[in-house]
């Protein structure tokens, strides 16, 4: 058998997906034959999400909404995977710290937190860290990304309440290097080296990525006019740096998979700004004074095997991940705290280090021609040793360390997963398929009480129904459910603090701290003939009720931390709407959601009514292609737009900080200069939205300013 299905026939109509023949492959996608990406040896121009007919096996990874990118596409663009996840319907990306910091994905109105990332298999998500950060996850190594929304397949461990992106590195392929060199705007720089050759009976492939930015743009900030100044001035974003480098090594054959990856994020943490009665040179002081840092390594081993027995296809995994993260304030590190500070433990310094062992077995068993029965077992231990300035020392009641459970310098957490699942064929014709999935989850963490430890059950089902080749109809339905992690309940001494109310609003000590939630969608789907273009049009309403849910509340104001809040109920309902259109030398790709959210809890924290903060309303993205004759030269534009998105819990009536509505517009283009080497030029944000951007209806108050307007070029090459 080959990995990820290479020479194998498309799975008939009236079949259930054929089991999966690779450690990095499902069911679905070894079903269809397709080959692996990036192995042709030459440049595609075609836009990652606007394939006309899309792939075989893609209809087959979830019976509810899942889409897939293809980043080898948008190679030479320098899109982050931010970039390319904001073309996805109910998603929005939140740059909580501004373009190319700390940045999560939140998925139909979801938390961060809820939302589970893996990559070629293994969760991310770390119980040290809130989310995971993506702009930390390079994009050169990645053949796909898929999303998905809703229904959750039982190949992914847990009971994830928002969704899960998966994320499948590159299977080694054609033996040469491919070389990448690109700059853009304000001391930015990408590097990327890779090289394939052919080892024992498999193939190994060696990557290294670079990526730097200096960060340094111009914003407009407000200040008070009392000492006679301007009431808008033009700084220099300072302390917004990044250095970003990683290293993959992966060898496959037609069994097994070994990789080794590294990765190293230094950062200077940027600061938020707001409005205040100060002078020019003592605002540009203070933000110079303030500049924190942050630096994480991380490190991951896998080994895994996969093999196939007539109709069983069965495999193992066992991955290590070891993540350290360590953060410093250089400037009160030599200067004393002033008084009138709040200081807390890792105030100037602090340093986590993560320790995840785990474990996978999974099967996938074609039961005579109308089930395919999927099983998947998954087991973690996962270990965190912290400590900081004044970790043993503060003195106050409130989080009161003799409980135990503020502050520890030792975490420990074990977790088991089951699930199973059936995909059914209810027809002859095969046009009708209904998949039942059930999951059973376990959690043991020391600060947990005995009730939180117990299994912990969900479900879920979908049914699709096909109406010839032109419509098809998706509807699912499940419940889910996540306990809290160390970062959320004890915070990370730098940006996050715990919250006294979070001890109030859940008993840690007996009446059960886990997230839980239901979830519905309806969809319909259409393929066929729109003004000459082959067309597919989706169109999926959407609800999710959570209780318990935590939710991180950043205080608008200059330098505050930040603390999660527990909210009891929320809810959230919406429309999805993705439309692709490719006429024979143009491509046309439409992304849009509606979301409605609303707290339905006690109104301790917010009125009852009052609408989730750092979630637009609206999310819209198009692209459009044009490729010339002679396929040399790709010219694009691109826009993306978020309503007003509130920044701190408004009221039932909709008063409330917001940022202001963005819409950015970008233009590029990609030339081959030959087989083997393409140029890109482009810019971001044509019309420099971004750098003005406001809060509070008109007065200038920027977050975290972005950087508007940036160029950037790019040569790869290919030996």
């Amino acid at each position: 058998a080959e990995p990820d299905g290479a020479g194998a026939p498309p799975a008939a109509e009236t079949q259930p997906p054929a089991p999966a023949s690779s450690p990095d492959a499902d069911p679905a996608v070894a079903a269809a034959g397709r080959p692996p990406e990036g192995q042709t040896g030459e440049f595609s121009f075609a836009p990652v999400t606007v394939e006309a007919p899309r792939p075989v096996w893609e209809k087959d990874l979830s019976p509810g909404q899942v889409s897939v990118i293809y980043p080898q596409e948008y190679k030479g663009e320098q899109k982050s995977l931010p970039d390319l996840l904001e073309r996805v319907p109910g998603m929005f990306v939140q740059r909580v710290s501004g373009v190319g910091h700390y940045t999560v994905a939140r998925l139909r109105a979801s938390t961060a937190a809820e939302v589970s990332v893996y990559v070629d298999g293994v969760l991310m998500n770390l119980n040290g860290d809130a989310a995971v950060n993506l702009s930390t996850i390079p994009v050169e190594n990645i053949e796909r990304i898929e999303v998905y929304r809703g229904y959750i397949p039982a190949r992914f461990s847990g009971s994830p309440l928002g969704g899960v992106i998966n994320i499948v590195t590159k299977k080694p392929g054609k033996p040469g290097w491919y070389i990448k060199e690109g700059f853009r705007s304000y001391g930015g720089y990408q590097g990327s080296y890779e090289y394939t050759t052919p080892l024992g009976s498999g193939t190994l492939m060696a990557a290294y990525n670079r990526d730097i930015w200096q960060g340094d743009f111009p914003f407009k900030a407000a200040r008070s006019t009392l000492d006679g100044g301007s009431p808008v001035i033009t700084l220099d974003k300072l302390g917004n740096d990044y250095q970003n480098s990683d290293a993959l090594l992966k060898w496959q054959d037609g069994h097994w998979m070994a990789k080794f990856s590294w990765k190293k994020n230094f950062e200077h943490l940027p600061y938020n700004f707001g409005y205040y009665a100060w002078s020019d040179a003592y605002f540009d002081a203070y933000r110079q004074n303030r500049s924190k840092q942050l630096e994480v390594e991380q490190t991951e081993f896998q080994l895994g095997r996969r093999d196939t027995a007539g109709n069983l296809d069965w495999g193992w995994r066992l991955n290590y991940l070891d993540s350290k993260k360590n953060y410093a304030w250089p400037y009160y590190l030599r200067h004393s705290i002033p008084p009138y500070m709040n200081k807390a433990p890792g105030d100037l310094w602090s340093s986590y280090h993560s320790r995840k062992w785990g474990g996978n077995l999974n099967a996938a068993m074609k039961m005579g021609g109308s089930h395919l029965v999927e099983f998947n077992a998954d087991f973690s231990h996962e270990t965190m040793d912290a400590t900081g300035s004044d970790w043993d020392s503060w003195n106050n009641t409130a989080y009161a360390v003799s409980q135990g459970r503020i502050y520890l310098h030792d975490y420990g957490i074990d977790e088991f997963h089951l699930s199973l699942q059936d995909t059914m064929l209810l027809t002859r014709a095969g046009d009708l398929k209904l998949t039942p999935v059930l999951r059973a989850d376990k959690v043991d963490m020391e600060t947990m009480s005995e009730s939180d430890k117990q299994w912990q059950y969900s479900g879920g089902v979908g049914l699709r129904k096909d109406f010839g080749e032109k419509w098809t109809v998706k509807t699912t339905w499940g419940t889910y459910n996540r306990h809290p992690n160390f970062y959320e309940i004890f915070g990370d001494g730098a940006t996050i603090r715990p919250n006294t109310g979070l001890m109030n609003a859940w008993d840690l000590a007996g009446n059960g701290t886990w997230e839980s939630g239901t979830q519905f969608d309806f969809g319909v789907d259409w393929k066929g003939k729109m003004a000459g273009a082959d067309t597919g049009v989706t169109l999926t309403w959407f609800q999710r009720d959570s209780r318990n849910q935590l939710v991180l509340s950043v205080p608008p104001m200059q330098g505050a931390t930040a603390s999660y809040l527990a909210l009891d109920a929320t809810k959230a309902h919406g429309v999805e709407l993705s439309a692709n259109l490719n006429w024979q030398r143009v491509n046309l790709n439409l992304s849009g959601t509606w979301t409605k959210t609303e707290y339905t809890g006690s109104g301790i924290v917010a009125e009852r009514g009052a609408s989730l903060p750092y979630l637009p309303e609206w999310v819209l993205s198009a692209r459009l292609d044009y490729t010339l004759p002679g396929d040399r030269l790709n010219i694009f534009t691109e826009y993306y737009y978020t309503s007003k998105q509130y920044i701190d819990y408004s009221t039932a009536d909709g008063r409330g900080w917001a940022l202001s509505p963005l819409g950015t517009i970008n233009l590029g283009l990609n030339y081959k200069l030959g087989k083997e080497t393409k140029l890109s030029l482009g810019v971001n944000d044509v019309f420099n939205k971004g750098y003005a951007q406001t809060v509070r209806g008109g007065r200038f108050y920027p977050f975290y300013p972005l950087p508007g307007r940036v160029y950037y070029t790019t040569l790869e090459y290919r030996l």
